[in-house]
């Protein structure tokens, strides 16, 4: 597998939720998750394993986690640790953001039907006279 890739290697489309869909890519342990939301639709509050960062490519988010909620724009990003609750809403138009997993998520590899494609450690052993 190449270290490289283009567009044409992530996924077929993924519904997420109404109006609310990605496509992904997955290298070693991690996973590129490029997500667009229609105005107005919603992430629904959810929580996974995985850790998690994303950035937001265009429009407006308004992020809520845990307690917390933030109006994220262009440039804005944020870090989730494993299984805290987030979502949140497209406002202004259409939003999209680029989300990083670490590991690979689980749901979106079944969904995909990619193979996530995990780093191997290669033991060496020499013998010593």
């Amino acid at each position: 597998m190449s270290n490289f890739f283009t567009r044409d290697d992530f996924s077929d489309l993924i519904e997420i939720a109404p109006g609310v869909r990605t496509r992904v890519l997955t290298r070693g342990n991690l996973m590129f998750s490029l997500v667009e939301l229609d105005n107005g639709a919603v992430s629904a509050i959810h929580s996974h394993p995985e850790v998690q960062m994303g950035l937001v490519l265009e429009g407006a988010f308004e992020r809520r986690q845990g307690d917390e909620v933030q109006l994220l724009r262009e440039g804005d990003g944020f870090y989730v640790p494993p299984d805290v609750p987030h979502g949140g809403t497209a406002v202004g138009g259409r939003c999209r953001i680029l989300d990083v997993f670490s590991p690979p998520r689980d749901r979106y590899v079944k969904e995909s039907h990619v193979k996530a494609v995990f780093v191997q450690k290669l033991t060496v052993t020499t013998k010593s006279d």
